[in-house]
């Protein structure tokens, strides 16, 4: 099981893995042996992408009062406005029309929220939480691409993290 800020942020580092995967695939030959890996890799983290983004809609699913909705309401806003849309925590503050004080009050209860329902992560079709698993894709700029997104992270999702890469 996963907690709701671990998904997201892989979310995030899942979005700029895409891109260079991408930008690599566009400068390989068309008989090269990553190729192949390539391909394999980016279907997948496309995968997880549309899944994580599934398992956003389903956020407010486990409501229990009116005023629990309205707060998960805010809660997704927040998850997808910083962490689907990239927006950072002023600007996510800006658009949510909310103080930085607010959005910061609202992160604390997306972390509070525990562990995402298991049966989310199998309707998603996600197979894997765990960042950059597998051997296809070097140790060095696997870690790399984790430390460059979490400059500025709070220590415990990056430990955990970076605790997937090898």
């Amino acid at each position: 099981m996963a907690n709701w800020i671990t998904l997201f942020e892989k979310y995030r580092i899942d979005r700029r893995l895409l891109k260079l995967h991408l930008q690599e695939l566009s400068a390989l030959s068309e008989n090269s042996p990553r190729r192949a890996v390539l391909q394999k890799e980016i279907e997948q983290i496309k995968a997880n992408l549309h899944g994580a983004e599934c398992i956003l809609t389903r956020y407010g699913d486990a409501a229990d009062s009116a005023r629990d909705a309205l707060r998960r309401a805010d809660e997704r806003l927040f998850l997808a406005f910083h962490y689907v849309r990239g927006y950072t925590m002023e600007r996510t503050a800006e658009e949510m029309c909310v103080s930085r004080d607010s959005i910061y009050r609202i992160r604390r209860r997306v972390i509070s929220r525990g562990e995402i329902p298991e049966e989310y992560i199998e309707e998603a079709g996600i197979t894997s939480l765990h960042a950059f698993q597998g051997d296809d894709f070097p140790i060095e700029p696997r870690r790399n691409v984790l430390q460059s997104c979490f400059a500025g992270a709070p220590k415990g999702v990056t430990d955990s993290l970076l605790s997937a890469c090898p």
